[in-house]
């Protein structure tokens, strides 16, 4: 049996990219993508959740994420989920789950633009992600 690990997020970033090189001079770029979904309270309201994805990019792929991509921008992220043990300044073990990218896709925000010629699959996707307004990234707490 074949296992799989593969992620496909879509969503808007909450800030703009971090770029940075490592010791051997390898890029590294980490994005924050946020994802909203509603969800049922007790009373039959809803209230609005966002969660907060951390993607790493390496390599050409970071150069071009640390280019071409801005705070709001809607991105198709593609990649695996992987999991990593460090220690904080206090001396706790911390575990940190990210997403490895292995592509990306970066949408226009003009609503024509973006729907022009996207697969049927990412235009439903698109629907979920439509009320991340951009007022709501100016009080982002990063």
């Amino acid at each position: 049996m074949h296992c799989i690990n593969r992620v496909e997020l879509l969503g808007y970033l909450g800030r703009d990219p971090e770029f940075a090189k490592n010791q051997a001079g390898m890029s590294i770029c980490t994005l924050s993508v946020g994802t909203s979904y509603e969800r049922s309270l007790l009373n039959t309201a809803t209230e609005k959740v966002t969660e907060w994805n951390r993607v790493v990019l390496f390599k050409n792929l970071a150069d071009n994420a640390s280019r071409f991509l801005k705070k709001g921008a809607l991105v198709l992220v593609v990649g695996r989920l992987q999991t990593r043990k460090y220690q904080n300044r206090d001396n706790q073990i911390c575990y940190m789950t990210e997403i490895i990218a292995s592509d990306f896709i970066s949408f226009s925000r003009d609503e024509k633009t973006l729907l022009k010629d996207v697969p049927a699959e990412v235009k439903s996707l698109t629907d979920s992600c439509r009320e991340l307004s951009g007022s709501e990234f100016e009080n982002i707490p990063f």
